[in-house]
């Protein structure tokens, strides 16, 4: 079983990111994980400017069709959007505190400041769920919720979602 540790490495979690939509927050993340990926990760990786667009704008058509299909805000702030990429070998995760809230659609109808995108491959099922599923009992509890919100560092962002 992989653990939430395997797929946010610390390059991958980002504080106080400033964008105004769901949109750009998922462009962000397209760019990230390009950004970071390793061959090893995805498929026929190319280390080229073109490869890096490519994958980005992957990232970001993924996530952004999985929230036509229903908002990934689930309350108190938090967000998980989802998707699925054919290119990609293994889980990969981002998680990032916004500077401001932004609206998410979510189920309580209050603002998300703290999101944790997951991609997975697109044949991958029973791994999904599972990183879901934990995710989300993580992000869930008041507490781990209130010490993201004030961390100051990335390292310790990190530890509260993997541990």
């Amino acid at each position: 079983m992989v653990s939430i540790g395997d797929i946010l490495p610390l390059t991958r979690v980002v504080l106080d990111l400033e964008v105004s939509s769901r949109k750009r927050l998922f462009e962000t993340v397209g760019k990230l994980i390009a950004d970071t990926v390793s061959a090893e990760q995805v498929d026929a990786i190319e280390e080229t400017e073109e490869a890096n667009t490519q994958l980005a704008t992957d990232v970001f058509e993924s996530l952004f069709d999985r929230e036509r299909l229903g908002s990934t805000g689930f309350g108190n702030g938090v967000a998980i959007p989802h998707g699925r990429l054919e290119c990609i070998k293994q889980a990969m995760g981002v998680l990032i505190r916004l500077k401001e809230a932004i609206d998410f659609d979510a189920s309580d109808n209050k603002p998300v400041s703290l999101v944790f995108a997951l991609l997975v491959p697109k044949e991958e099922t029973n791994e999904y769920l599972e990183i879901l599923s934990r995710l989300a009992e993580r992000l869930s509890n008041p507490e781990v919720r209130e010490r993201l919100l004030s961390c100051d560092d990335a390292q310790t962002a990190r530890d509260l979602v993997i541990n």
